[in-house]
């Protein structure tokens, strides 16, 4: 089993970031049909895509023991959070997706192969992208986002890794704006139903740990606009999104996850 190491770079094409469509989306369309990932989700498919190289042609097969898995995402093992771990990769290794590559165009795709699996006796994952998955993790375009694995790792808030991965994915622009019900929808799955939590329940939290843990450091600030009634509502907010110092990544890399780092899917 080839070694993970935290400073493995994360890469994937930003329309895997920005425009994956939610179940709400199905809704008011019924070609979108999909989800978002969840926090084990997300964190499992980026320490596999940290072994995709620029050499890297073909996906091969990765096995990934339960114990490395919940040792890397800081987890303790047993009990109900273990439980749950294993039903969120359950579900994910029978996940589909839509993006809309497009306007108006719908591309349909899931994320593994026929045959992954879960070894319940041996506690071992067998995963492997699906081939369609090529276009958006192998063949690099301008719009690519990229980061340390061990950044993502780091994140505990539940919604502190989807906003980092999309706010990252705006860094080449320095900002980003956005309408409250798309953090609603692409951040939340629309789990946090009204905009007067928005700040308390998804930005406090996870931008401050984002700025702790992370090479990013955000900052934020609400749009208000009025409707025809003259009543002011929160219409946006606007997100100024920098690279950390360096003293501040190295110091993060050092006292939160140790400089080079790895963890060797092996058995002992």
């Amino acid at each position: 089993m080839k070694p993970y190491y935290k400073n493995h770079l994360v890469s994937q094409n930003n329309l895997l970031i920005q425009k994956i469509s939610t179940d709400t989306d199905t809704q008011r369309n019924p070609l979108m049909s999909s989800f978002l990932l969840d926090n084990y989700q997300r964190k499992l498919i980026a320490i596999m895509i940290s072994h995709i190289t620029k050499d890297t042609t073909e996906f091969c097969e990765e096995v990934i023991p339960f114990s490395m898995f919940v040792e890397m995402i800081g987890v303790k093992r047993g009990g109900n959070q273990y439980r749950e771990i294993i039903k969120s990769i359950d579900k994910l290794l029978r996940m589909s997706f839509c993006i809309e590559v497009e306007p108006g165009i719908f591309e349909y795709h899931h994320w593994f192969k026929d045959g992954c699996r879960i070894d319940i006796n041996k506690k071992l994952i067998y995963v492997c992208f699906s081939d369609g998955m090529k276009k958006f993790l192998i063949e690099k375009t301008k719009c690519f986002t990229q980061y340390e694995l061990g950044y993502i790792l780091s994140l505990k808030k539940k919604y502190s890794s989807r906003l980092y991965e999309y706010l990252h994915s705006f860094l080449a622009f320095g900002s980003a704006n956005i309408s409250a019900e798309n953090i609603k929808k692409l951040i939340t799955d629309n789990e946090v139903k009204e905009n007067k939590y928005i700040k308390t329940l998804i930005l406090e939290p996870a931008i401050k740990e984002i700025n702790e843990k992370t090479d990013l450091h955000i900052t934020y600030e609400p749009y208000y606009k009025k409707d025809i009634n003259g009543k002011k509502y929160l219409s946006s907010f606007n997100f100024k999104i920098y690279l950390q110092a360096e003293d501040n990544i190295n110091d993060i890399k050092i006292n939160k996850w140790g400089l080079d780092k790895k963890f060797v899917l092996e058995e002992e």
